[in-house]
């Protein structure tokens, strides 16, 4: 289990990362030169993986936490200098960057596997037990989306029939109306 100390280390590098200011990173007011289209999905990963790290990080070994800590710090300096330079340095530093970024990005592929075991071992899917939980808490978020579904659904066919008698009201009113102009014309002819 990690010790306070490196998970505070890690938790620390991990909000920071979280909060990079996400218009200063890619800046798509610059067009080919921003980072919006090389970067963006490298961008989601990185947080997917961050927030996935801070909520099954603490079951890990020290050495564990310290080496993704270690690859976490490159990358959240290389992007907070990415996102505090110049326009000019920043296109100037763009194919350095994301040359570097990938390299780390496989680097934290050497740590990732002890992550996925302890979220395999938190969410206990190796027990029977624990597949069967997360199979009726499943099912049972399906089935509260479902009634949810309903509800919408009900509630705008009713809506839809209300509009339509109404509408059907109105035709019938025009109807009217126009047979009895017809009808007061007919019986002055």
């Amino acid at each position: 289990m990690a010790s306070e100390n490196q998970m505070n280390q890690l938790k620390n590098v991990a909000n920071e990362i979280l909060s990079i200011d996400e218009n200063k990173l890619l800046r798509p007011s610059l067009g080919e030169e921003s980072l919006k289209e090389d970067f963006a999905p490298k961008w989601l990963a990185i947080q997917k993986k961050v927030k996935f790290l801070l909520q099954y990080s603490h079951e890990l070994h020290d050495e564990q936490i310290q080496n993704i800590f270690g690859t976490l710090n490159s990358i959240r300096g290389q992007m907070q200098q990415q996102a505090q330079g110049q326009n000019a340095d920043y296109v100037a530093r763009r194919p350095g960057f994301l040359t570097n970024i990938d390299q780390q990005l496989e680097e934290l592929k050497r740590y990732w596997p002890p992550v996925v075991t302890a979220a395999v071992e938190a969410r206990r899917f190796l027990e029977d037990e624990g597949v069967r939980q997360e199979y009726e808490q499943t099912i049972e978020s399906i089935k509260k989306e479902s009634e949810s579904a309903l509800q919408q659904v009900q509630g705008e066919a009713q809506k839809t029939i209300e509009e339509a008698r109404v509408l059907a009201e109105q035709i019938e009113k025009r109807a009217r109306l126009t047979a009895a102009r017809i009808s007061v014309k007919e019986a002055q002819e």
